[in-house]
């Protein structure tokens, strides 16, 4: 409610509405103060029932106009909330036509009161697409962009959102949900991102290999699902302030029968959750899913020599670095056919965009470099800390022992004569 007045008195027009500004004051939501300046205050702002109350005293064509406005930004607030993981909408069923526990559940944490514990679930489940397709995101009104410095052709759909206002700088800006083949409202980006990295096409040219893209997504697709069931409490404290997190409580019933009612989390937050209570992620993870949680989930990955896997920006666009651990290094990349780039005098080994490229080159890198395991790393970390304070230890002496008998001075005899009396 607060956006649809905000954007009223700040001269925003409205389709179907004159003076939407002399809309509120018929409705009798915007009073003259004292100065004889038209405000809302900010409990009123907030106050829906009195607005649907209100809105039934106008004509019904301003009425419909009115209503049909605020019915599209609370859409578009639900959309960008639910994608960007803070729409509460309580408890879900995990929407799949087969869910199977694919690994032992692993105990992250036992109570030491009362002794429940907490248990992470992976959950191999077979789920039903939903690709935007071409003909309803024409309808909604959306510009279709190609995406810059790509070699093969790529195509996003925008569509604009939300206005922003920056808390520090105070300007508002407004946001785009841009969708792709795979579904609708995937992110959202301002105008700057927007044009720096795609440019605007006619929807003509975009139409061909849109309606191609969206062929080739299959019915269903395999997806992995992470969750923490059994005593939530005693974990919450921990767990509610992993950065980025977007978790929501979730419940299911597997193939088996099993039924689980616990917290989904990120696949990209699994090992940081993990490490907060020093347990080891043990699993073997494919090219793939390094390569994705590297590259989307902004999450770096440590491979053996003190190689590691990290998510760069590069001329606007997100890119797989491999950063060498030991001058031999760039050599033997070169040799597995990476290829390098030079800035800034620094020799920097990039991963292509294309995902099938960059995992077929990824696997021969993971053959020979693979990845260290959680318990390698905590291992490792003991043995440095160990050596550390080794090194800053004081060497102990290989001269005799000190006789503190030695030490000591007789004193005076008359000086034992005074101190006697």
């Amino acid at each position: 409610m607060k956006i649809v007045y905000e954007r009223i008195l700040s001269g925003f027009q409205i389709p179907g509405l004159e003076d939407a500004r002399l809309v509120l004051s018929d409705m009798g939501i915007l009073p003259k103060s004292e100065s004889g300046e038209e405000t809302i205050s900010g409990g009123e702002k907030q106050n829906i029932v009195r607005f649907f109350n209100r809105l039934l005293s106008l004509e019904v064509d301003r009425q419909n106009a009115l209503f049909e406005y605020f019915y599209k930004i609370y859409t578009e607030t639900v959309e960008h909330l639910k994608a960007t993981g803070k729409y509460d909408l309580g408890l879900e069923d995990i929407k799949a036509i087969s869910v199977k526990i694919k690994r032992e559940p692993q105990i992250i944490n036992r109570d030491q009161i009362t002794g429940a514990t907490t248990h992470l679930y992976e959950l191999e489940t077979i789920m039903p697409t939903s690709p935007a397709r071409f003909d309803d995101l024409e309808k909604e009104e959306a510009y279709f962009y190609r995406k810059l410095g790509s070699h093969a052709q790529e195509f996003v759909a925008a569509r604009s959102s939300m206005i922003h206002t920056d808390p520090e700088t105070g300007l508002s800006y407004q946001t785009y949900a841009i969708s792709r083949p795979s579904g609708r409202n995937l992110f959202y980006l301002d105008e700057a991102e927007l044009s720096s990295r795609f440019r605007l096409v006619p929807k003509s040219k975009a139409k061909d290999w849109w309606n191609g893209e969206v062929e080739k997504i299959p019915p269903f697709i395999n997806k992995t699902v992470f969750l923490l069931s059994g005593a939530l409490i005693p974990v919450w404290r921990q767990i509610k302030n992993v950065k980025d997190a977007a978790f929501k409580i979730v419940r299911t019933t597997t193939d088996e029968g099993v039924r689980l009612v616990g917290l989904q989390i990120p696949k990209t937050q699994v090992k940081e959750i993990v490490r907060l209570f020093d347990c080891a992620w043990e699993r073997e993870e494919t090219s793939v899913e390094i390569f994705q949680s590297v590259l989307y989930g902004k999450e770096s990955c440590e491979l053996s020599e003190n190689i590691r896997l990290k998510s760069s920006k590069f001329f606007g666009d997100f890119y797989v670095e491999i950063v060498p651990g030991r001058a031999e290094h760039p050599k033997k990349f070169r040799s597995l056919g990476l290829t390098s780039i030079t800035q800034n005098s620094r020799e920097r080994f990039l991963l292509p965009q294309n995902e099938q490229e960059a995992v077929e080159l990824l696997q021969k890198l993971l053959v020979q470099f693979p990845p260290v395991s959680g318990a390698s790393q905590i291992v490792e970390k003991i043995e440095q800390k160990n050596s550390k304070q080794n090194e800053i230890a004081p060497k102990q002496s290989e001269t005799a022992p000190i006789d503190a008998r030695e030490w000591l001075i007789e004193p005076e005899a008359e000086e034992l004569a005074r101190i006697s009396v």
